[in-house]
């Protein structure tokens, strides 16, 4: 008999299992670890959804055994910009077959539109492109498609520094740069799921990346940001997490660009470039890789990393639902 439930901490070691047994064939095939590592690692990341006030993780089990979950997480960010509800399920997987994965996602879906619908007005998910049976389950359960992100990933045995000429100079983050790194950042972003989402006025979306910036300078979501400079401006930023905390308690040191950005009047002339060269030398000797996602759209980013020796090693889609009634914007 089928059951969805919220999961309780006493069952996280039957749920750890489930992850492993997934993330083996997919995420840590190219980091090439062993699978007593892989489990670790999704023991830990349990444990880190079940702990953090607001989470919840909601479990379907058949003869006592769990076979799919999704993690169900407060957007704080989003709400607090947007005035509305915003939830995100960090994670849809299950096991068995296309069909019965489909089955299974479809019924956590339900059960959490059900559950969560008269206390959210908007929830959020990201699957990987060529996980079917949850981009399916997705749009029939009426999420709607934002956007495509790819993630490019540095191994940093194999980054060499070279004599580059910089167009600017790239120093670290200092307090009084902020003001011009959330302007930067309010006027950058366009190709996102949030300004591709109608039911967002531009103006919010645009506010929501100037928050961004500013919480990477309160080391939220970053603990690292380097600039560029030129005649004494700030014309561009890199905003760095330097250690992935789950992955670095399994001997892993895994570095992400999170957001980075170029004024408008300084695109096309090298910043970004030097920017994500010199964010690269400034980690060297500190991390084993580094990964930076953009949009599938964003051109001049996929040329510029493919450049500087990134690979490409994931591609995402983001969905979003609408549970109420909101005001849509006029521009499509």
């Amino acid at each position: 008999m089928i059951k969805i439930k919220t999961l309780e901490k006493d069952e996280l070691p039957q749920l750890a299992q489930l992850i492993t047994n997934y993330q083996v064939a997919s995420r840590f095939n190219k980091l090439r670890i062993g699978r007593e590592k892989v489990s670790d690692y999704a023991f830990f990341y349990v444990e880190d959804l079940i702990n953090i006030p607001g989470n919840r993780i909601i479990a379907l089990t058949e003869k006592n055994k769990i076979k799919a979950f999704c993690a169900i997480k407060p957007s704080e960010t989003e709400t607090a910009v947007f005035g509305k509800k915003i939830f995100y399920i960090d994670s849809l997987l299950s096991t068995g077959t296309y069909q019965s994965s489909l089955k299974n996602k479809q019924a956590l879906l339900s059960y959490f539109h059900s559950y969560f619908s008269k206390h959210t007005d908007m929830v959020s998910c990201r699957a990987d492109a060529d996980d079917f049976s949850c981009v399916h389950a997705l749009e029939k359960n009426s999420f709607l498609l934002m956007d495509g992100l790819v993630t490019y990933t540095m191994e940093m045995s194999k980054f060499r520094k070279d004599d580059r000429h910089f167009p600017c100079n790239i120093r670290l983050f200092e307090k009084n740069d902020l003001t011009k790194i959330e302007e930067i950042a309010q006027t950058s972003f366009s190709l996102d799921r949030y300004h591709n989402d109608c039911h967002i006025p531009v103006q919010k979306s645009d506010l929501l990346y100037r928050e961004f910036a500013k919480n990477a300078s309160k080391g939220i979501g970053a603990d690292r940001i380097l600039v560029a400079v030129s005649d004494g401006n700030v014309i561009g930023f890199n905003t760095i997490e330097s250690k992935n905390r789950l992955l670095a308690r399994i001997g892993i040191t895994m570095s992400s660009f999170v957001l980075n950005a170029v004024s408008s009047e300084y695109r096309n002339m090298g910043v970004y470039s030097s920017l994500i060269y010199e964010s690269l030398n400034n980690l060297s000797g500190q991390t084993d890789e580094v990964e930076i996602r953009t949009h599938v759209n964003n051109f001049p980013v996929h040329r510029a990393l493919s450049r500087l020796g990134f690979n490409l090693t994931r591609s995402q889609v983001t969905f979003h639902r609408w549970n109420v009634k909101t005001p849509r914007r006029n521009n499509p």
